[in-house]
C-alpha cells in the first residue's frame, strides 16, 4: 500500500500515476525523484500530525509530515526532518532546488 506522500516545495499531496509523480498545484517530478521520496517516507513512521497549509515552504519540506528540513551535516548540506527523522538525499535536494523557481504557487491559483 502506497503511504500519502506531500511536495517538499509547497506540501501539496504528490499523486503517483503509473511512473510519473506529480504534486498537485501542478508540477512534475522526475520518476526518479518521485521513488526516491516514496522509498525516503516508507522508512519513517507514518506522520500523525496534519499536513501543513499548502504554500512554498521557505526551504524545503519533509515529504512525510510536511515540517522544514534541517541540516544534519556541517560538511555537506545533508536534511532531515526534526518531527520524525526522515532523511533526504543530497541529489533529491539539490533537484529539489533547481526546481523550485519553477514551481507554482498555491496561493496564486486559489
Amino acid at each position: 500500500m502506497t503511504r500519502m506522500m506531500y511536495c517538499p516545495i509547497c506540501a501539496a499531496e504528490v499523486r503517483q500515476n503509473s511512473m510519473n509523480f506529480g504534486c498537485a498545484s501542478g508540477r512534475s517530478l522526475s520518476a526518479r525523484l518521485g521513488y526516491s521520496l516514496q522509498r525516503a517516507v516508507q522508512l519513517v513512521a507514518p506522520s500523525a500530525q496534519p499536513p501543513r497549509e499548502v504554500e512554498l515552504s521557505p526551504y524545503l519540506s519533509c515529504p512525510n509530515c510536511t515540517v522544514e528540513l534541517e541540516e544534519y551535516d556541517e560538511r555537506v548540506r545533508r536534511l532531515e526532518c526534526p518531527a520524525c527523522g526522515l532523511r533526504m538525499s543530497t541529489e533529491d535536494q539539490l533537484e529539489l532546488m533547481e526546481d523550485k523557481p519553477h514551481h507554482p504557487d498555491p496561493k496564486e491559483d486559489a
